[in-house]
């Protein structure tokens, strides 16, 4: 039982160990290895996009907008062609409207057919609202403008594509996972321990 215990604490040490230094590493500023910047206006009831990229899960993606409305803003993990096609699959447009596909509801039926794709929705609150996203894999994504007033909306963003030494939400729970495990490993082994110590200066 004595070896048990002393395994178990040793092993648990190295899991602290372990721990700590992943929370560490994930504390490790982050170093800006793109920025973006645009402007435009948003029809009423229409929807654009105003960014795509392919982020890593060491990359972070951050962007700041501003608007004189309420104005809807999505981050999708999919391409702008992904959402072309499917609109012009599922409505094929008229020769006569060719841009019909930025009507709102066309936008709104994609995300609802394909949730997973959406992972940010927010909208401007006092004229500006702020995004963070680091991804779990490999992806595009693609930053969307949803006007749904009638009237026209313009805007202002600026973002920056972070670069990370690792994913810093996946290292921070793993380390808030591990050194738990590793002091309810090592407890039993401090507290023998500490008998031990006793009952020797007692002789």
């Amino acid at each position: 039982m004595k070896k048990l215990i002393n395994l178990f604490g040793r092993g648990g040490t190295i899991l602290i160990a372990i721990g700590c230094a992943t929370l560490l590493v994930s504390l490790i500023p982050s170093a800006r290895v793109g920025s973006f910047s645009g402007s435009g206006a948003v029809e009423g009831k229409t929807w654009q996009w105003c960014y795509e990229s392919v982020l890593t899960p060491q990359q972070s993606l951050s962007v700041r907008v501003t608007a004189n409305g309420t104005l809807k803003v999505y981050l999708l993990e999919v391409n702008p062609q992904t959402i072309y096609k499917w609109i012009n699959e599922t409505h094929p447009q008229s020769p006569t409207e060719p841009f019909q596909f930025l009507n709102e509801k066309y936008l709104i039926e994609f995300m609802e057919a394909d949730p997973q794709t959406v992972v940010i929705q927010k909208e401007t609150s006092n004229g500006e609202t702020k995004l963070e996203y680091t991804p779990t894999k490999i992806t595009n994504v693609t930053l969307i403008f949803h006007n749904p007033n009638p009237s026209l909306a313009e805007f202002d963003y600026d973002g920056s594509v972070l670069l990370t030494m690792a994913p810093k939400v996946k290292m921070q729970t793993l380390s808030q996972i591990i050194i738990p495990i590793g002091f309810a490993l090592t407890l039993p082994w401090i507290i023998n321990s500490y008998k031990m110590k006793k009952e020797k200066s007692c002789d």
